[in-house]
């Protein structure tokens, strides 16, 4: 698993601190010679306690800068005058092949007191108590055409009504649940700094492995226990990373990466491979802690 100059992290270790965990990161360079050498980073991340939830409101603040909202506007025009009439064929077969309603609306968080509607296709049968993240137990009542469109991530077209509103932006950390962020309100606070996205770091590095390990679980309680324990900690991690580096250069290189994805399969690795040697994380900060070994 790697993106750009990130590859992965092999050790893990606690300062004296309660609160410092640091990493030894390995960083590859761009190019057919990868070029290999070793990151010490550290960053003030409970990951063992809470703290007050007055405190984390006043972290969890998502700020935009203009140059990126501008972007954002831009490119949701355009995209929503290119896509209109696709997401109007989604709509009917939704409608026609599923009924109502066509649309679901979950309460996501931009931050630890900012909660907003995030838009998708529905792609399951209703069920009232539905909560937590998608794990196998859920699999059965993924439709047909659910199946298809979360496949291609088309479901998430909607989600341009929410980059105009400002609700989120193309690239950012993926919105959370309450429940999580409630949870951990203080890795939450730290996160949601960034506005969150569409797509991102760990939405492209981590989405497909985490699927991998949610598609197993049974029952709800297992996939809680398998999310809290693995998924949540290694995608905050990524985010951080991203939160620390975020440039206008790194947020255009993730989009393209993202939309390399649908390209026919040759050219696909093609772009794809520059993507993910593109020299965006070149510019070293606090990376954060990196807990990506493999759960």
């Amino acid at each position: 698993m790697h993106f750009g100059v990130l590859h992965s992290a092999t050790k893990i270790n606690r300062d004296p601190g309660p609160d410092i965990v640091s990493a030894d990161v390995h960083i590859q360079g761009p190019g057919r010679r990868r070029s290999w050498r070793t990151l010490r980073c550290s960053c003030a991340l409970p990951l063992d306690h809470d703290v007050a939830p007055a405190r984390a409101r006043l972290l969890g603040r998502a700020v935009m800068t203009p140059a990126k909202r501008a972007l954002d506007l831009a490119l949701a025009l355009v995209l929503s005058g290119v896509l209109l009439p696709a997401i109007a064929v989604i709509a009917g077969l939704c409608l026609l092949r599923q009924g109502r309603p066509i649309f679901f609306g979950s309460e996501r968080m931009r931050g630890t007191d900012e909660a907003f509607t995030l838009w998708k296709f529905r792609t399951m049968s209703a069920d009232p108590h539905d909560g937590g993240a998608t794990g196998g137990h859920k699999a059965a009542r993924i439709t047909a055409l659910g199946r298809r469109l979360r496949t291609h991530r088309l479901d998430e077209l909607p989600q341009l009504w929410n980059v105009l509103r400002g609700d989120i932006s193309f690239v950012g950390p993926r919105p959370p649940l309450r429940r999580y962020v409630d949870l951990r309100p203080e890795l939450y606070a730290r996160v949601l700094a960034a506005r969150p996205g569409i797509t991102g770091l760990a939405s492209l590095i981590y989405a497909k492995h985490e699927e991998r390990l949610l598609a197993r679980t049974r029952t709800c309680i297992e996939t809680e226990a398998i999310y809290l324990r693995s998924c949540m900690p290694r995608k905050a991690t990524l985010d951080l990373i991203y939160l620390h580096n975020r440039t206008l250069w790194m947020d255009l290189v993730l989009i393209g990466w993202t939309a390399a994805r649908f390209l026919p399969r040759p050219r696909r690795r093609d772009w794809t491979r520059w993507f993910k040697t593109a020299r965006v994380l070149d510019r070293h900060r606090r990376l954060g802690p990196t807990i990506l070994n493999r759960g």
